[in-house]
């Protein structure tokens, strides 16, 4: 019951983005991924897509640290102000491509 509450909250995003400012990169790569793909809120990263990949969202200076315990074919880190993706680095802005 918790989890639709969340997605009915982060479906919301323009009233999402004035209370969690600081959450705005995670509220975009949720929105753009939401549509198509199955999206869980595991305890070790951000978010776990179609029960498959572990994704870490953040900036450009965010590390590997919380992942590289993870699968490196699994793990991946989202992040913002990279233009171009590199090892399990993806830039956050190819996310919206997805939609």
């Amino acid at each position: 019951m918790a989890s639709k509450i969340l997605v009915y909250l982060l479906n919301k995003i323009s009233i999402m983005n004035k209370l969690f400012k600081k959450h705005r990169k995670k509220l975009a790569f949720f929105n753009q991924l939401k549509y198509q793909h199955s999206l869980t809120f595991p305890k070790m990263t951000d978010f776990m897509v179609d029960d498959t990949w572990f994704i870490e969202v953040g900036g450009k200076n965010k590390t590997g640290a919380q992942i590289k315990h993870l699968s490196k074919n699994k793990a991946f880190l989202a992040l913002d102000n990279i233009e171009y993706g590199y090892m399990n680095h993806i830039p956050l802005w190819l996310f919206g491509f997805l939609y």
